[in-house]
């Protein structure tokens, strides 16, 4: 007798456990059939009773809840037009695969190359041989425009010096080209060079035409140059007409490359003293010069 109730016991536990593989914690529970021949089922349904009589507080589905929550391992693709307005280009690129690579390549390009080539610049070296390539290609393509026009510009120039029109497209022309992010460091120089030229010449000539962006590159050029008293001299003469934070930061790069003390204060004072409208940037490095003004030493 004792023989059938322990057989028809593990056949039930058998029965249980099948209906109930994929519920591990109730296959676990089938240790305490096996444990306790028949009682372990009476207790087990006991509780059932219980926890049904009891009403609100019904069991759980674990296995029905772990995968409600679960989330799919899979490889999600962004809508590229989509969520192009939200993330970046460059944080596109990375979690693109290469035949949307391409695809916003182009569309970034299509659009106005001129400009949004330097969003793509990033993907010069990309591992997608394919989307290397359209970077450089537009790349050479901007360059070679931007520098057609400089080139037909000092065309002009060379057989007409005082060429008003000519002067301001050369000045605007290396500007972009400085700008671009397409030349070797190696010619910046050259360019700088061309521009304090050409701005000298157009100053000559008709200062009129000459904006605050005009000044604000000649500083520049010349302090890239290192040429600090010329671009002192500017500044003196000229302060009025191109006072901006990039002009300012500018000096006060100039005056701590030069370890001047007594002048990069008296830009500080004036940044102080004048009404521009700093960035985030400019006013966090303000406001580090001042907390330092007494104690930090330029070495």
């Amino acid at each position: 007798m004792i023989t059938v109730v322990i057989l028809l016991n593990i056949v039930a536990t058998i029965i249980f456990f099948v209906l109930n593989v994929k519920t591990s914690h109730k296959a676990s529970i089938c240790i305490l059939f096996i444990s306790l021949p028949v009682l372990g089922f009476v207790l087990y349904f006991i509780m059932q009773i219980i926890i049904i009589w009891r009403g609100s507080k019904k069991e759980y589905d674990r296995f029905s809840l772990v995968n409600r929550l679960h989330i799919k391992k899979e490889i999600l693709h962004p809508d590229i037009k989509k969520e192009l307005d939200v993330i970046s280009v460059e944080d596109a690129m990375a979690i693109s695969n290469n035949s949307e690579k391409r695809s916003l390549l182009l569309s970034q390009l299509k659009n106005n190359m001129d400009v949004n080539y330097r969003s793509i610049l990033g993907a010069s070296n990309d591992s997608d041989t394919e989307s290397a390539h359209y970077v450089a290609s537009a790349k050479t393509a901007v360059y070679d425009k931007i520098y057609g026009v400089y080139q037909q510009a000092s065309m002009v120039v060379e057989e007409e010096p005082d060429n008003i029109s000519a002067l301001v497209l050369v000045l605007e022309a290396i500007i972009e080209l400085l700008d671009s992010q397409l030349i070797a460091r190696s010619e910046q120089n050259i360019y700088r060079r061309r521009y304090c030229d050409k701005f000298e010449l157009l100053n000559k000539l008709k200062q009129d035409n000459l904006t605050e962006k005009h000044y604000e590159y000649y500083l520049k050029s010349l302090v890239a140059l290192e040429k600090f008293d010329e671009a002192n001299t500017l500044w003196n003469n000229y302060k009025t007409e191109f006072k901006n934070e990039a002009v300012f930061m500018e000096l006060l790069n100039m005056h701590y490359v030069a370890c001047d003390k007594d002048e990069f204060y008296a830009i500080i004072n004036e940044i102080c003293e004048s009404n521009i409208n700093l960035s985030y940037d400019g006013l966090s490095r303000l406001r580090f010069w001042l907390n330092e003004r007494d104690k930090y030493v330029i070495n």
